[in-house]
């Protein structure tokens, strides 16, 4: 008598590979998947330890409650300033506690007024005090006054421009030269820029 039973009995040897095929598909499959996910999850960043050579910062437009206002924005110490003007406004990211300031328009004008960490900023500088701080005059000496005492006093002198941040104070120095004879005019304009702006300072809001 014929035995049809084992002409259906599968072949167990076969089927298990087909088995771990599919398997190691689906595995494959999951791995992908979630390495898609992970890198969306994780883009990449700009370190904000970037070297003084980076592009430099310029104004940076946000929202106001009036509408849309723009700010010179530095990023770095978190402060800003609202500004209006026509020109674009820049600095280099700060080394210590300086700024060089400039604008695109400026360095455009003539080569000897770009903006670097070695020659210029021609649009001057901010410096960043610590209240404690103790001043120094334009050759160096010390004054006997802390930053704190300086701004106290000099607040609202002409001529001086000071703001008071948080922690911190907020001096503006004009350039002591002018670049290029043909740029004189741009440069006092984004000089005078800087200097209203540095008395405008104020902490950049939490989002």
């Amino acid at each position: 008598m014929v035995n049809y039973m084992s002409r259906f009995n599968p072949n167990n040897k076969g089927f298990g590979a087909v088995e771990g095929v599919l398997v190691l598909v689906i595995v494959l499959l999951l791995a992908i998947l979630g390495w898609v996910i992970y890198k969306d999850n994780h883009k990449t960043t700009v370190s904000s330890t970037a070297p003084a050579t980076t592009v430099p910062s310029t104004v940076s437009s946000t929202s106001a409650t009036s509408g849309q206002t723009k700010y010179f924005t530095i990023t770095q110490w978190r402060v800003r300033a609202p500004y209006s003007g026509n020109l674009t406004l820049e600095y280099l990211p700060p080394t210590g506690n300086e700024i060089y300031l400039s604008s695109t328009q400026l360095d455009a004008s003539n080569p000897s007024c770009g903006l670097n960490q070695t020659g210029g900023g021609y649009g001057g500088f901010i410096e960043r005090m610590s209240s404690t701080q103790q001043m120094t005059n334009s050759v160096g000496q010390n004054t006997g006054q802390t930053a704190a005492q300086f701004y106290s006093s000099n607040v609202n002198s002409p001529g001086i421009y000071v703001a008071h941040v948080g922690s911190y104070y907020y001096m503006y120095t004009p350039s002591n030269g002018f670049c290029s004879q043909n740029s004189v005019s741009l440069q006092k304009q984004t000089m005078s820029a800087f200097e209203n702006i540095t008395k405008s300072l104020q902490a950049v809001p939490f989002q």
